[in-house]
């Protein structure tokens, strides 16, 4: 592969400046390939990381193999003469299914569900005992907008109902847990122009960051034992707090491709800007980011983009954005089981 997608893969754990860790185009120039999906995994004895695992009353619990249940429901060919095949967008649950099955989830594919069909699934998936796992996901790729999606049969089906399957009053085997909902929705008539924006910052800026970065770093290294010795400091009674009652839509994340009543966008040889920016965000950071970090990376990268489109004379853009009741962070810890850490000398 050549251009962009040159490179990507090198990007490692020492990159200080944000900003320099992601790509400055979406898409990239090149096609979507399988191969390039490879979920970084953690260090089993990275002091951070064991802090993080043990600090239970701020970070949940994700230790659990698999992780979870991960339900990834695609509609591409409708029946309704008002939606059109969605091109390409097979080539999303391709690379979700990658992604989630290196994050330890159990995944489970659907196409072109209908009305009857979604809402058959979710109510089973709802019923199902969760007790043995840490996480649910859903991903839900169709048409619709910022409260609805599109069932094969063009109905539409309301976001806050399909999240109310899976709340801690319909399905108690989840309650506490974190559930994580991703929809991928555009069908709307407004499209973004973008707007100017002026570079902040002089030069002498630009190299008081660069001294900075590379003191970081060194720093880092230098202090390297402190960060070994980390996790003693986490207190010994680290479990969490005993709470008899918690709200009932508590610990729900959703995530969703476009800002209310914006189209999304999707390239028939690479897949939506939405769900690639996910997958090539969550491959290369899950294993060292909390989920809000992750999802500001997906959004930086999406507003990246510019789509021509051959009826328009200005490049399209797109905003994703995300809804959260986590009470916690949520770390996805790649590679981190319970049997692995138990294994540790």
């Amino acid at each position: 592969m050549g251009g962009l997608c040159e490179g990507l893969d090198d990007l490692d754990g020492e990159c200080t400046a944000e900003e320099d860790c992601l790509p400055t185009h979406w898409p990239p120039l090149c096609n979507f390939d399988a191969n390039d999906v490879h979920v970084k995994q953690c260090n089993a004895n990275d002091p951070e990381t064991l802090a993080r695992i043990l600090d239970r009353d701020n970070v949940y619990k994700m230790l659990s193999s698999p992780r979870g249940h991960a339900l990834i429901v695609n509609n591409i060919n409708f029946d309704s003469n008002s939606l059109n095949t969605r091109r390409g967008a097979y080539l999303d649950s391709i690379s979700m299914d990658l992604l989630v099955n290196g994050l330890d989830f159990e995944v489970k594919h659907y196409s072109d569900l209908d009305l009857k069909a979604s809402v058959s699934l979710f109510e089973e998936e709802s019923k199902f005992d969760h007790s043995g796992y840490d996480c649910f996901i859903l991903v839900y790729m169709s048409y619709g907008d910022h409260s609805y999606v599109y069932s094969l049969d063009g109905k539409r089906i309301q976001i806050s109902d399909i999240m109310a399957y899976f709340d801690g009053e319909n399905c108690p085997s989840l309650a506490g847990k974190p559930k994580l909902f991703f929809f991928l929705n555009g069908f709307s008539v407004k499209v973004d122009k973008g707007v100017a924006t002026s570079k902040t910052g002089t030069d002498e800026d630009e190299q008081v960051l660069c001294y900075l970065s590379s003191r970081l770093v060194e720093d880092k290294r230098a202090n390297s034992n402190r960060f070994r010795t980390a996790h003693s400091k986490v207190p010994q009674n680290s479990t969490p707090s005993d709470v008899t009652t918690i709200p009932t839509k508590a610990d729900m994340f959703c995530g969703l491709a476009s800002v209310p009543g914006y189209v999304t966008l999707r390239k028939k040889d690479f897949g939506a800007w939405f769900i690639q920016a996910i997958v090539h965000v969550f491959q290369r950071f899950a294993h060292k980011e909390e989920l809000g970090r992750l999802m500001r990376k997906v959004n930086r990268l999406v507003s990246y983009g510019c789509a021509l489109v051959k009826d328009k004379d200005f490049p399209l853009k797109q905003m994703p954005m995300y809804q959260s009741t986590l009470r916690k962070d949520l770390y996805f810890f790649p590679g981190m089981t319970t049997y692995k850490l138990l294994q540790r000398k």
